[in-house]
Order: C-alpha cells, then structure tokens, then sequence
C-alpha cells in the first residue's frame, strides 16, 4: 500500500489521538500542529485534572478549616495566577519576536 504525505499525518494524529497523546480536539491543519502542542497539551490536562481534585476536595470536605481555605485562596492561587501570567507574557514576548524575525 502507498501513503502519501496526508495519509501519514492522518494516520499518525489519528494514533497519538488514540493513545491518549494528543487531544481530539487538536488542529486539523497538520499533524505539526498538534505535535508541537503534545507536551503543553500533556501539562495542560495535568494541571485540570489537579484543579478539579483540588475542587473536590473543597466541595466535599467538611473538615476544611477557614484558615486553609483562606490560605488556599490568598497565597496558593495568587501563586498559580502569577505563573499563569508569566507564561502568558513569555508566549507573547516570543510570538512578538518571532513576528519581528519573518
């Protein structure tokens, strides 16, 4: 059987969406596309998924004191939304230079 370009990328997306590796959800464009995404992909899930344990922990925890959930909230999420915002202006700052350099 003979593959072309497309029917390889096809195929590959197709496996790595399969195996978990890559979301559904990942560019049809080309399989670049959703390979360059695969680590950020990767943390990204990993990272939701904490968030969501972390939320059912304070849903379903009645022993939580206020104490920790004001900690939580002052100190560990302000920390999260400063990485958050670091990253945000790293990609730009690199998309910018990227601009600057075509």
């Amino acid at each position: 059987m003979k593959f072309n370009k497309q029917d390889l990328r096809d195929l590959i997306r197709e496996q790595l969406q399969e195996s978990g590796l890559v979301s559904t959800h990942a560019s049809v464009v080309g399989i670049e596309d959703s390979v360059e995404t695969f680590a950020f992909e990767n943390h990204a899930n990993a990272i939701r998924g904490n968030l969501d344990q972390m939320g059912k922990i304070i849903n379903q925890d009645s022993n939580l004191e206020r104490k920790s959930l004001v900690l939580f909230k002052e100190k560990v999420l302000e920390d999260l939304k400063v990485g958050i915002d670091f990253l945000e202006g790293a990609i730009e700052a690199k998309l910018k230079d990227q601009i600057e350099g075509l």
